[in-house]
């Protein structure tokens, strides 16, 4: 019998699973899905990560905005696990990320009052990815992992002892990095419902949010970096122009604002596009801070339609040890980067065990 793998293990032998059993597929490239390819590899499994988009990082990824690039998901990350602490450790000793000096948070009272709040920062740092959020999940030279960027995942299937992706990839296991929605119409119906309990699925897990950006040619001299708002379709605005590593001075200000659920719901059920989107947006963010007009060069918006469920499920990920199959994504975990990290390196540790007893 083959022991266990610990989850503290940096390798894996290969042989002792058999070549048939080595090749994992991953569905998502956004952090948990990262987190848990890193790791798979680490153990020495051949791991095919498949990403819709063009690039890895999910809500860590960048849009561009004029000439340059915005940060319009998670533009920070908090570590209080010592497992992620000990990861962000690693990234900054690289270079790749870096404290935000974030200042002193404040509360938009009401349209041009401005209160600090220094207990909101806490005593946690603020960390940002250098250049960009991006390089949470950077990966560079890992054995062992075909990136497949661009390559939607339509259909999985599972066939006795294997899972068939798109119709046409073979593979002995698979993890779902994904929201609950996505998951449920990839899988077979009722598949979801055997693996979670009805009371965590009659939760409401799609609460998304509208990111916005706004370009602006001359600095708005507000006093904070970032404020939470009271009483409007805005809940947060931050200036990303003090998070990026450019020069002081130089280029556009850049601030961005993230909308209450409400709101970015009423656009969904509306249809509302993004033009309209980011007109009406900028329009009360120039009302909250006080600005009766001001010049924008460039706007952009995105509506994020999955995120804040905070569900925490005992085990930071779902396993089905019949079917080798493993899910994970912030959902499972806290609802924030650092906890989709979590469930990823949870999910794969759990897929290692099952493939070794």
């Amino acid at each position: 019998a083959v022991a266990k793998c610990q989850a503290n293990s940096e390798s894996y032998c290969e042989e002792q699973i058999g070549p048939s059993m080595s090749s994992v597929a991953v569905v998502g490239g956004g952090m948990a899905g990262v987190a848990a390819a890193r790791v798979l590899c680490q153990r020495g499994y051949h791991v095919r990560l498949y990403e819709r988009s063009e690039e890895l990082g999910g809500r860590l990824g960048n849009a561009q905005l004029g000439l340059g690039q915005v940060g319009l998901g998670a533009t920070y990350v908090k570590a209080k696990d010592p497992i992620f602490k000990a990861e962000v450790a690693q990234l900054q000793e690289k270079g790749l990320v870096s404290e935000w000096n974030v200042g002193t948070p404040y509360f938009i009272e009401s349209p041009g009052t401005f209160v600090a709040k220094p207990e909101l920062k806490g005593g946690d740092a603020w960390y940002v990815g250098r250049p960009d959020m991006g390089s949470f999940v950077l990966l560079e030279d890992t054995k062992g992992l075909t990136r497949l960027c661009g390559k939607e995942v339509s259909s999985v299937c599972w066939k006795e002892a294997s899972w068939l992706i798109n119709g046409e990839d073979e593979v002995s296991s698979l993890i779902l990095a994904l929201p609950v929605a996505q998951i449920r119409a990839l899988l077979a119906p009722g598949s979801l419902e055997e693996l979670l309990p009805k009371e965590t699925l009659d939760k409401d897990f799609e609460k998304g949010r509208v990111a916005a950006a706004f370009a602006f040619p001359e600095s708005l001299m507000l006093p904070f970096c970032l404020a939470f708002v009271k009483d409007s379709p805005i809940s947060l605005v931050l200036n990303d122009t003090s998070r990026t590593s450019g020069p002081d001075g130089e280029g556009p200000e850049v601030w961005v604002v993230q909308t209450t659920t409400e709101w970015a719901a009423d656009c969904k059920k509306a249809e509302t596009s993004e033009n309209e989107m980011c007109r009406s947006l900028l329009a009360e963010f120039l009302r909250i801070v006080g600005k009766a007009a001001a010049n924008v060069d460039h706007l952009k918006a995105i509506h994020w339609l999955y995120g804040d469920g905070d569900y925490q499920l005992p085990q930071g990920c779902v396993v089905d040890p019949r079917r080798r199959l493993c899910l994970c994504g912030d959902w499972c975990y806290n609802g924030r980067v650092e906890g989709a990290f979590l469930s990823g390196v949870k999910a794969a540790t759990c897929l290692a065990e099952l493939k070794a007893e």
